[in-house]
């Protein structure tokens, strides 16, 4: 009886030992992937931060998921007023609110919310009350959502522009 009691409490011992090296490599290889994730999300925060266009994101529930710094700016809205959750009407509102809108408000919401999460890829170009144009290039992500690149296109037309007058004045 006593052989078997060692038996047993060495199994035991070696079962202990077993899953608390299980839980331990669980866990170094949880904070391997949390790091990897924070490494990720920091390089993801500096691809926004710096690029030089206007990006916003929803989600399968039309609701914003991600936006970058510039977009905000290029509509002239605060910084912070643009959050997580909102959905597109409550953002197109805040850019007619800035004045960063086309001439018809009430048409330019109605247009951008039908559009905006059509099936196929969807271009746009918005001639701003201010005089800037800004060109919106759309795309349908296979959750449902909606991802759109803004850019401000105002000084590549007036230089085409220029272009093509200095072409009128030679010919």
């Amino acid at each position: 009886k006593k052989k078997s009691g060692y038996f047993i409490a060495g199994l035991l011992t070696l079962l202990i030992a077993c899953v608390t090296a299980l839980s331990i490599r669980g866990q170094t290889q949880r904070e391997a992937a949390r790091k990897r994730l924070e490494h990720t999300n920091m390089l993801l925060n500096a691809t926004l931060a710096n690029m030089p266009h206007g990006i916003c994101m929803f989600g399968p529930d039309k609701r914003l998921e991600l936006a970058n710094d510039l977009y905000s700016t290029m509509y002239g809205i605060e910084p912070g007023k643009i959050k997580l959750g909102m959905t597109l009407k409550d953002i197109l509102e805040l850019r007619v609110a800035a004045g960063s809108c086309p001439e018809d408000s009430q048409t330019y919401i109605k247009d951008r919310i039908r559009e905006a999460f059509l099936p196929d890829p969807g271009y746009l170009v918005n001639k701003l009350r201010d005089g800037r144009t800004l060109a919106i290039c759309r795309r349908t992500m296979p959750d449902g959502g909606s991802v759109a690149v803004h850019q401000d296109i105002t000084a590549h037309l007036n230089t085409k522009q220029q272009l093509d007058e200095a072409k009128q004045f030679l010919n």
